[in-house]
């Protein structure tokens, strides 16, 4: 997934531009109502038959042991309650001090201090000792490398409660240092050609052979 700021600058976005283009493709075929919606955002699905491609035990509908290898799965037990996502949005609006993540996210101390626990034995935050003067030394939490890979999925998470809000007051992401264009996110293999859901395929690695 690439994160991009959507801008005119010739030469500056050029994945942004395939992707947006492959987007467009594929709005053509698109019910009015999903384009309607919101005409800055791609990806929306003209029928239900647009899915993924499937291979191998996948194909078979057999699940057995798949939450095991799953990904998703893998995930959400991490970063899949509410309280969690909240938290790491405002790690990454900033905030660090413990009091400042259970009072900005509305949650307890209770849960804030559960979810950083888990958010640190998971390696996606890290705690830092601070000392104000005349006070214990206390601890701030941070995100790590691994942390900030999670930067393309709340960009995606915020671009689709754009969409769920429609025309409510809303918050807008946008490219700072003066350009100002909205950020947005599309996909693309590593080789750099822009991706559609019908395009791509999901299967299970082999085991690497010891």
């Amino acid at each position: 997934m690439i994160v991009t700021a959507a801008t005119s600058g010739l030469g500056r976005v050029g994945d942004y531009i395939r992707g947006r283009e492959a987007a467009a493709r594929a709005a053509l075929t698109m019910p009015k109502y999903c384009q309607s919606i919101d005409s800055r955002y791609h990806g929306y699905m003209s029928v239900a038959t647009d899915v993924m491609t499937v291979s191998g035990r996948l194909a078979t509908g057999d699940r057995k042991g798949y939450s095991d290898v799953c990904p998703i799965e893998r995930a959400l037990k991490t970063i899949g309650t509410r309280s969690a996502l909240v938290i790491l949005r405002e790690a990454f609006w900033g905030a660090r001090r413990f009091e400042d993540f259970a009072q900005r996210a509305g949650i307890t101390e209770q849960i804030a201090s559960a979810r950083l626990k888990q958010l640190v034995d998971a390696g996606i935050m890290t705690k830092q000792p601070y000392k104000t003067p005349g006070q214990r030394v206390r601890y701030e939490y941070v995100l790590t490398g691994l942390g900030r890979q999670l930067f393309p999925v709340l960009v995606s998470l915020i671009e689709f409660g754009l969409l769920l809000q429609g025309d409510a007051k809303r918050l807008d992401l946008v490219h700072g240092e003066g350009c100002g264009a909205p950020i947005t996110t599309h996909l693309q293999c590593a080789e750099g050609h822009a991706v559609n859901l019908t395009q791509t395929e999901a299967r299970i690695r082999p085991r690497k052979k010891r």
